[in-house]
């Protein structure tokens, strides 16, 4: 008798465990992977930012490549922004895939964006190794821009960030954990690798140098490579 209990006992341990661990994740169908994130400033608006967001859309077949979206709002935070992009689209937002998040030049050119900072580190969604960096023109035109030899959205942009693909000192990388922890910690600051979009390419050979609000200096390709290489 004690053994029957026993064993209906763990049966029911069981079907409870697979309902707390299933009943929080949504089937990957269901989900819309955000592989880059964009900020700029909010145009034409008494909103704040204008955030992008790209989401990979699989390939039908293994020879096509894979297409994306870019869908963008403006709001006074991201957290508003984000809730707003989930009544545009069919299925839910997943941040787990999103490598990339891009700060238009003009927006860390002002202060007061710390809540925009701390809203990305505090996502347990958003990889901490995701890489930062600033867009010019626009957060958004880098988002845009698709190079011929990009068969995976965004791919293109991890590779050089991540010295995957191209080595070249002039692409100094900056993860978002590090900049997390710079913007807080005294006597270091963040710098970021400034990403150009220029039609179907980017050039990435610059740096931005911040303090603990904003761009402070723009280095040339030759300061940067002296600086962080020499």
């Amino acid at each position: 008798m004690k053994s029957s209990l026993k064993k209906i006992q763990i049966v029911i341990i069981f079907i409870v465990v697979l309902l707390l661990c299933g009943g929080g994740f949504k089937d990957i169908d269901k989900r819309f992977f955000v592989v880059s994130i964009g900020v700029d400033l909010a145009k034409n608006s008494s909103k704040k930012y204008l955030v992008s967001l790209k989401f990979a859309i699989p390939a039908i077949s293994k020879d096509s490549p894979s297409e994306y979206v870019i869908v963008t709002e403006e709001a006074n935070s991201m957290g508003e922004a984000v809730r707003i992009i989930k009544t545009k689209v069919d299925r839910e937002i997943d941040f787990s895939h999103a490598k990339l998040v891009v700060y238009g030049e003009k927006v860390l050119k002002q202060r007061g964006n710390k809540g925009i900072h701390y809203w990305l580190t505090r996502r347990r969604d958003i990889q901490e190794i995701a890489w930062a960096a600033i867009g010019k023109p626009t957060a958004e035109a880098v988002l845009k821009v698709r190079p011929k030899s990009e068969t995976i959205p965004s791919n293109s942009l991890f590779l050089s960030l991540g010295k995957d693909g191209s080595e070249t000192p002039y692409i100094i990388s900056q993860f978002i954990f590090e900049m997390k922890r710079k913007l807080i910690e005294k006597g270091v600051d963040p710098f970021l690798p400034i990403i150009e979009a220029k039609k179907e390419i980017f050039e990435i050979n610059k740096v931005g140098l911040m303090d603990k609000s904003h761009i402070k200096l723009m280095l040339t390709p030759e300061d940067s490579i002296n600086t962080f290489d020499g």
